[in-house]
């Protein structure tokens, strides 16, 4: 029983790691992006799969505490988000942010970042309104 559930895994293990990069792309753009992130992890064949998708949603609403230090919240989002753009490789089509609402100065520099990845659709929300 143990060798077949191994050889079992070892055949889906084998699907996932040889699917193209455009299945592989399209997969993780339904994920949060930080479980995105955390697929490169998984084989050599995903490691830099995340850092080539064109839709990138920065949900921070999803993990939030209403009791958390909004400020400490802000910093963190912004370092998040300063090493997500570093380490992204081609272009965007949609980029989203929701949950949080940075200092505007981090909004400037990351519009700049989007202008020069082409990026298509842009939305900056906070949890009450669009501010962009």
């Amino acid at each position: 029983m143990a060798s077949s559930l191994s050889r079992e895994e070892g055949i889906y293990g084998d699907i996932l790691c040889n699917l193209p990069e455009c299945i592989k792309q399209k997969i993780l753009i339904y994920l949060p992006i930080k479980e995105a992130v955390r697929t490169s992890i998984l084989s050599k064949s995903w490691r830099h799969t995340w850092s080539t998708i064109p839709d990138l949603v920065v949900d921070c609403g999803i993990h939030s505490n209403v009791h958390q230090n909004i400020g400490n919240e802000e910093e963190l989002t912004t370092t998040f988000v300063d090493k997500l753009f570093s380490c992204h490789k081609g272009n965007l089509y949609k980029f989203k942010l929701s949950g949080v609402k940075p200092d505007i100065v981090f909004h400037v520099r990351w519009i700049e970042t989007l202008s020069q990845k082409h990026v298509s659709e842009l939305i900056l929300e906070n949890d009450t309104d669009k501010f962009l």
